[in-house]
């Protein structure tokens, strides 16, 4: 066994593994550092404490997750001892109050045990933990290629956990304001010198502004995320940033997607999280950027774009454009969703044209077009339909077009389809083995169902962490009553959530530490929401009305639910907002037939549901911003218009696009 890179040492109870683990991603993302835990930490087949006992002595510094049930640990006790009488600093995190001894005691601990403070104490465990850490090998020259040793091996096995999230960082939107802020009254300054001097001095003072580098707009939250300036020796971390920064800047975005935009907002770019792109030029008449890692899309207006890989590949468009580099599976993946595309290896002049409603796939390392494989792009909404006599799952594209068959067991009824949040899988139910059971299979349909519960019971209503690597589900195996369960994205390790059956239809909080589901523990159906941080929380009721009220779909922003009610004596389509204390829930759908089913767009501007105002079950999309007042639903757009009789149970891919 190699001795771990690992700087930091993670020591905590198994009751906490999800806090635990949570913390260790984030900081191996965010100190760009290896963290060591033992649960993703100690390879097969080798003891268990000859492990530990490598990542004791060769780690810099232990967090101790304080909690009743790490204080009781032996376990736990014998690492931070073993630490401190190794002469090496521990910090200790309080999560939930327990006694502590009086060892550890003396050392002053970080509090993460409230709620509203969890961002400042994010900001606190970073700072104590930098005065501990050993500067690493070529810090101060290659800040944007530092990567966890451990996060590489960890991706390259595909361990269940290495897209889990980091927790937000926006404690530091105020130093970045303050940073934009003192660059403006630089600014300000010069320009007044410029008026006060007047032609001699002033006139070189306007050569020095007027010539400063064109500038770009970021926004979003890019926690987690790096901007390294021209000439710049240090990163410069974001959080939520809303503001400027010259072109040539390289970013790295966060755990959220991270937008970009031109002056004027013309051409736009998404990088979806964790990628790294460089900025070449993003102005109103042009964009032109190089992406080394990740997911970035472009809507350039009509105006030229380009996007640009490494390894001397030019993809150039004028309308919307995607590119995925994965250099973890040695491909690069182009789909070309509006207007015409030119890939070009610019090495030997070789060229690729795709039309609208094409992808591309070739090497990373070493592209040859000639071995492309070009096809047509899935479509981004997967619905249900039983056109073909059975029920049976389709996808098509967002304006309704390119309905296109993905499954065909012609005597087996297959629903509930939900995508993976990086679009790569979906999951649903069928009865395929005689029973409902969960299943997933790749969207391009060249992949045989994959059966993930095999629990022979009634499994169904699947719904994807946002991170991708769990799933929660409604299963009747305890006591053959409807409750919630939550296993690995593999079907692997699954839990128990409720245990007091008539629990449907979860759905998670972007975040992934709460669960919105509907339940009928106070006698009719309500949405409740649970807080899956706290293994004693009570689920919150949030409806509170005399009505069913069912079917809840959180929102991609995290700020609204939407959910079907019969309040008005009809089933439809409400939203809460859940920004504002005791709001109002506001009928969006707005019709005599039955609505019902609802999912997001992208953007959190639209829902999707099932709808029965054109006569047989139909597919429509409708805005959100409708009034308490209103008597009919916004911008209500048909997407299917077939005459079986039930088109439904949409899904609508997740993943943020440019100009969506």
């Amino acid at each position: 066994m190699q001795p771990t890179t690992d700087k930091i040492f993670v020591s905590y109870s198994r009751h906490d593994e999800a806090f635990a683990r949570k913390i260790a991603i984030w900081l191996a993302n965010t100190l760009n550092v290896g963290v060591w835990i033992d649960i993703d930490d100690i390879p097969p087949g080798v003891k268990w404490s000859a492990a530990i006992q490598d990542g004791l002595d060769n780690c810099e510094v232990m967090i101790v997750i304080v909690s009743p049930e790490s204080m009781d640990s032996i376990n736990v006790e014998d690492e931070w001892q073993y630490f401190i009488d190794l002469g090496k600093p521990v910090v200790p995190i309080l999560l939930r109050s327990a006694p502590v001894p009086y060892q550890l005691r003396r050392i002053q601990w970080i509090d993460f045990s409230e709620r509203d403070e969890y961002n400042n104490s994010l900001r606190q465990l970073i700072v104590e933990l930098r005065q501990h850490l050993k500067p690493l090998d070529g810090e101060t020259t290659a800040p944007m290629q530092r990567r966890s040793t451990k996060r590489g091996i960890a991706e390259s096995k595909k361990s269940k956990h290495d897209r889990q999230r980091r927790h937000k960082a926006e404690d530091l939107i105020e130093q970045q304001s303050r940073v934009l802020k003192r660059t403006n009254r630089i600014v300000s300054f010069l320009v007044m010198l410029v008026v006060l001097l007047g032609i001699g001095f002033g006139g070189f003072f306007a050569w020095v502004y007027f010539n400063q580098p064109a500038i770009f707009y970021i926004r979003g939250n890019t926690s987690g995320g790096f901007a390294v300036l021209p000439g710049e020796i240090e990163a410069v971390a974001l959080a939520s940033l809303n503001g400027t920064a010259p072109i040539g800047t390289r970013i790295q975005a966060g755990s959220e997607p991270l937008e970009l935009q031109s002056e004027n907002g013309r051409i736009e770019a998404v990088v979806q999280a964790d990628g790294i792109v460089g900025i070449n030029n993003l102005t109103d008449e042009e964009v032109d950027l190089t992406v080394s890692t990740g997911n970035v899309s472009v809507e350039t207006g009509g105006m030229q774009g380009r996007l640009a890989i490494p390894n001397g590949i030019d993809i150039n468009t004028n309308q919307n454009i995607e590119v995925e580099v994965d250099p973890i599976n040695d491909t690069v993946q182009t789909n070309c969703f509006e207007g015409d595309c030119t890939v070009t290896d610019t090495s030997n002049g070789d060229t690729v044209d795709l039309q609208q409603g094409q992808s591309i796939t070739f090497s990373n390392s070493n592209p040859n077009l000639d071995e492309a494989v070009i096809r047509d792009i899935p479509g981004e909404i997967a619905y249900v339909t039983n056109r073909h006599g059975a029920a049976e799952i389709y996808l098509m594209r967002p304006d309704g077009s390119n309905q296109t068959r993905l499954t065909s067991n012609t005597r087996v009824e297959d629903e509930s389809p939900a995508w993976s949040p990086n679009g790569r899988s979906l999951a649903f139910v069928s009865d395929i083995d005689g029973n409902f059971e969960i299943y997933t299979m790749s969207p391009t349909g060249d992949e045989d169902p994959v059966n993930i519960t095999n629990s022979r019971n009634q499994d169904r209503s699947p719904a994807w962490s946002p991170d991708g690597t769990l799933i929660a589900f409604v299963s009747n195996r305890s006591n053959g009553t409807d409750d919630i369960y939550i296993a690995n994205a593999d079907g692997t390790e699954v839990r128990q959530i409720t245990s007091n059956g008539g629990n449907s239809s979860p759905t998670w909080s972007p975040d992934g530490l709460q669960l919105a589901f509907s339940s009928t523990r106070t006698g009719n159906a309500e949405i409740f929401i649970l807080d899956l941080t706290d293994a004693e929380a009570i689920p919150r009721n949030i409806t509170l009305d005399p009505s069913a009220d069912t079917d809840p779909a959180w929102s991609h922003d995290g700020t609204k639910i939407a959910f079907v009610s019969n309040r008005d004596n009809n089933l439809e389509i409400y939203v809460i907002d859940l920004t504002t204390e005791d709001a109002e829930a506001i009928n969006i759908s707005l019709s005599s037939g039955r609505d019902f089913e609802p999912t997001w767009s992208p953007n959190s501007s639209r829902v999707m549901f099932t709808s029965e105002r054109f006569g047989n079950l139909d597919i429509v999309s409708a805005s959100v911003n409708v009034s308490a007042t209103a008597t009919s639903a916004v911008d209500v757009v048909r997407l299917t218009d077939d005459a079986s009789e039930s088109d439904q149970e949409a899904a609508w891919l997740p993943i943020i696009r440019a100009g969506q």
